[in-house]
């Protein structure tokens, strides 16, 4: 493991942190899993079952374009050799946090966009698809001071997000994973009201797509055919497996001419926010 590309990095991290230098601001960038996937085959070997297919992947992040149907066995050792990698990434980071714990107050481990491993029919980064599979923010915060460490919640759908969470958390008294963009996950009408529209809704383009999304929902729009590709309920269907376009009613047709619109989205009706 300490061949990788990843391990090199930490390495050269706890150098620098032991050397006895440590800026008020350490920004440390990784390729993370759109460079190599150099795991070992040890770690990919933990993934593989006796009865699953020999099929190899190699050391270059794997990228397609669109595909109707990619092969089973294909995704299955595409996901054994992703697990690997981000095994090896986390082992990494199990030995770097500590070491950083005692220099910094905070460290925030975050990614401006999500991994396609082909659940809509692409895989890589490199795709115009604007799924959550690719959009969604992964961010991890270790912070003693926050009152509810250890709690997941999905509010962050943006990476413009980001920086004004972190400067609203700099609020002595509001030090809370709930401050800023953070919304409950108890319950979103009592919130969504109250918070800026910045936070209620996103608007998201590619070559190929533009999307909009808010707390209760995400809308996918083709550039290309001029079709809304899907509307999809939020939270609860994460990953976009049941399109409700269908039975959206009017909404549908208010989210298709948002979406075919060259103007930028200011605003939106709390009914349509909610629907």
């Amino acid at each position: 493991m300490e061949d990788t590309g990843f391990a090199n990095l930490t390495a050269e991290v706890i150098d620098y942190l032991e050397s006895g230098e440590c800026a008020d601001l350490l920004w440390i960038h990784s390729s993370g899993l759109s460079g190599n996937w150099d795991a070992p085959e040890t770690l990919r070997d933990l993934y593989h079952d006796e009865e699953d297919p020999e099929i190899k992947i190699g050391i270059t992040a794997p990228v397609s374009g669109v595909e109707d149907k990619i092969d089973e066995d294909y995704l299955a050792a595409l996901q054994q050799a992703y697990a690997a990698q981000v095994t090896m990434i986390d082992s990494c980071l199990s030995v770097l946090i500590p070491l950083l714990e005692a220099r910094v107050d905070r460290i925030i481990i975050t990614s401006p966009r999500g991994y396609n491993l082909g659940r809509h029919g692409q895989i890589g980064i490199n795709t115009g698809q604007l799924t959550e599979d690719v959009i969604h923010v992964p961010f991890i915060l270790v912070d003693n001071t926050f009152r509810n460490n250890l709690v997941r919640n999905q509010w962050l759908f943006s990476t413009t997000q980001l920086g004004e969470w972190i400067n609203s958390c700099d609020d002595n008294e509001n030090r809370d994973l709930n401050c800023g963009v953070f919304q409950s996950t108890d319950s979103v009408s009592p919130h969504i009201h109250d918070a800026p529209v910045m936070h209620q809704v996103i608007q998201l383009l590619s070559a190929t797509e533009r999307a909009i999304r808010t707390p209760a929902w995400h809308a996918r729009y083709d550039l290309n055919t001029h079709e809304v590709i899907g509307i999809f309920a939020k939270p609860d269907d994460r990953w976009e497996a049941n399109d409700i376009s269908d039975r959206c009613g009017q909404a549908g047709e208010l989210l298709a001419d948002l979406a075919t619109s060259s103007d930028n989205i200011t605003e939106l009706d709390n009914s349509l926010i909610l629907f």
